[in-house]
């Protein structure tokens, strides 16, 4: 999926707004009405995630568990992205309807100042000329000296200790 935000989490949060006021029907099982799981399914990079359709929660696979946990989030609250291997977690704005339900926008878009061609704010680099966009400043474990890619990261994932 490369080092941008996976545009296919937008789809799929789009097609679970489109299900959340439907009827099943009685003779409509659950995989009749909401499809296989592979449609509610994206991996990015080593990460598998997954947008439990009934509940409406985002679900990612716990590899040392080998089972599906609950990450806590609903549609419209995060944008899932990679920075190198690590995954990055980025809180949307506010913004909900009257009964309270997140509103499933569209990532922001800005443009690749190397083509013109409109990218996603959260991109890396250019998916068609290839230029670097804004790349975070490195920064590096004092404990061990190994590079942090995740900005968010608190604990170096090499040695443990927490980063300041």
């Amino acid at each position: 999926m490369g080092e941008h935000v996976n545009h296919q989490q937008v789809q799929i949060e789009e097609r679970w707004e489109s299900f959340r006021n439907k009827e099943a029907g009685p003779a409509k099982t659950m995989q009749e009405f909401y499809g296989d799981a592979e449609d509610w399914y994206m991996e990015l990079g080593p990460y598998q995630l997954m947008l439990e359709p009934v509940n409406g929660t985002w679900l990612y696979y716990d590899r040392i568990h080998d089972q599906w946990s609950d990450s806590g989030y609903k549609p419209g609250q995060v944008i899932f992205s990679l920075s190198g291997e690590d995954i990055v977690i980025t809180e949307r704005e506010d913004k909900s309807t009257e009964d309270g339900s997140p509103v499933i926008q569209p990532l922001d878009e800005t443009t690749c100042q190397q083509c013109g061609e409109k990218i996603s704010s959260m991109d890396k680099f250019c998916p068609y000329c290839g230029n670097k966009i804004n790349a975070p400043a490195a920064r590096a474990c004092k404990n061990c000296g190994s590079a942090i890619k995740n900005p968010q990261a608190k604990f170096c994932n090499e040695c443990g200790s927490h980063l300041e």
